[in-house]
């Protein structure tokens, strides 16, 4: 509410002020087409923002209300605005018809599937209506108008007092456009949404709800209610909700412990499979270490103890006796005039001599 007054008043001084400064009979002269439509939209929301914040009914002002009300389908529905009390400007007859609406609503209401908690309250509701006449029916009810979105809502609260006698007073206040700041009033209760709109005469086509309150703060019963803890059971209930967020507090620390003692098992029991391989590796090792020279140790032996497998150390030797064997039959012949065949063969001891001493040189 505070917030559609202050969109209101802003709007309203925005219009005013490009009206006495000039900028809007600028724009309208540059740009008339926009300029309409702005004003135009600016207009409507401005009459939308009015409608939710004036009352709209002529009466005695109650104030700002909120009604929680419990509907058949059991769930609360919530409806807040400046009430009225129009209670002395329905006529009897209206009254009448409104009671005969409510009977018809009622008794639909009771054809439906609905649980057995609600069909008793319905049935009840419906006795009390059937057992009251038109002037009962103003000294037993009364009723509220209250404007919202250009739609005028009554309230026909089922109760011999005023529906302040119901309400609970809240700590926050309400700012609004015709009265100012208003104290927020809260009545809960069960509600009862007529069908369709009804034309009441002076206010012509409204909205109807029927609301019958369930609490009543003036009340001994309820007084005895907000009373029955003492001091010293608040104290010992805050300490047992103390107690209990302590709990789950140590629970779920407990939890995460588990959590992290099973994860540092688990990597305990890779690590100790890790070494168990290494260790094997390390045996390995030291027995190819041991016994070189009687057999040649296997590629990984080899690669353990950084040194050449077999097929590595006779590939390189054939490599280079070949090589040898390829220079000595090419160069020998032409610069010593031997036979190709001997300087292959002196070719191929010479290789292995290299062979031998680079195999020395490097292990």
């Amino acid at each position: 509410m505070f917030f559609a007054a202050l969109m209101l008043i802003l709007l309203l001084s925005a219009l005013g002020l490009g009206f006495l400064t000039g900028y809007l009979p600028s724009f309208y002269t540059a740009y008339p087409i926009p300029t309409v439509l702005a004003v135009g939209g600016i207009l409507v929301l401005a009459a939308y923002l009015y409608g939710n914040v004036r009352p709209g009914f002529i009466g005695r002002l109650i104030g700002y209300q909120l009604l929680y009300g419990f509907t058949e389908q059991n769930v609360y529905k919530r409806f807040d605005g400046i009430m009225v009390d129009v209670s002395a400007f329905i006529h009897e007859n209206a009254l009448q018809q409104f009671r005969e609406i409510a009977l018809e609503d009622l008794e639909e209401n009771l054809k439906s599937e609905v649980s057995e908690e609600v069909r008793r309250e319905l049935e009840g509701t419906r006795e009390k209506l059937l057992k009251i006449n038109g002037e009962e029916l103003r000294r037993k009810i009364h009723i509220y108008g209250c404007r919202r979105d250009f739609t005028k809502h009554l309230w026909i609260v089922l109760g011999e007092k005023s529906i302040e006698e119901y309400s609970v007073p809240s700590h926050r206040v309400s700012f609004t456009f015709p009265f100012g700041f208003l104290r927020r009033n809260a009545a809960f209760g069960v509600r009862y949404d007529l069908k369709g709109l009804y034309k009441v005469h002076p206010y012509g086509k409204c909205k109807v709800h029927i609301f019958i309150p369930i609490l009543e703060p003036g009340s001994m019963e309820f007084k005895a209610a907000v009373n029955s803890l003492g001091e010293d059971e608040r104290n010992v209930l805050a300490a047992l909700g103390g107690a209990i967020t302590s709990a789950l507090k140590l629970q779920s620390e407990n939890k995460a412990l588990k959590k992290e003692v099973q994860a540092m098992r688990k990597r305990h029991d890779q690590m100790t499979r890790e070494l168990s391989r290494m260790a094997k590796m390390l045996d390995a090792a030291r027995t190819a270490a041991r016994s070189k020279v009687l057999m040649p140790p296997t590629e990984e032996e080899a690669r353990l103890l950084g040194m050449r497998s077999q097929p590595q150390t006779m590939f390189e030797a054939i490599i280079i006796i070949i090589l040898m064997q390829l220079a000595f039959s090419l160069l020998l012949p032409k610069l010593l005039g031997l036979d190709p065949v001997l300087c292959s063969l002196l070719g191929s001891v010479v290789g292995i001599a290299i062979y031998m001493f680079w195999r020395g040189r490097s292990g």
